[in-house]
């Protein structure tokens, strides 16, 4: 299963800095900051691999080119700081790559899906 939250208060990253920029993510307002935008599996995304990796990077260019048809945010690519769940494991978009929550986020995220 694939699940994609939202986060819309993630500052803009600062280009002109070299490397990677960790995106830090606040468990106590992770209610407020993030939503869940979009459900199905890999199955409907036509994702042939068991890599989350290279799940995270296929979802990531189908989320910024042709977003499936079941997806209700067409005029919002995926970006930094939003957050791809793949079963129950969870993935925070940062500049470069990707970096995977810990048991504390992964917690805190379980309670946003419950919420919404």
């Amino acid at each position: 299963k694939v699940e994609i939250f939202y986060c819309d208060l993630i500052p803009a990253p600062d280009f002109e800095k070299k490397g990677k920029i960790e995106v830090e993510i606040d468990v106590d307002k992770i209610k407020t900051d993030y939503y869940h935008v979009w459900a199905g599996t890999t199955d409907y995304l036509k994702i042939n691999t068991e890599d989350d990796w290279e799940i995270l990077e296929i979802i990531f260019d189908l989320f910024n080119q042709k977003k499936p048809e079941n997806f209700s945010h067409r005029f919002r690519s995926l970006s930094i700081g939003d957050v791809i769940a793949l079963d129950q494991r969870f993935y925070v978009c940062q500049t470069l790559d990707w970096r995977q929550l810990s048991q504390r986020e992964t917690q805190a995220f379980s309670a946003v899906k419950q919420s919404n």
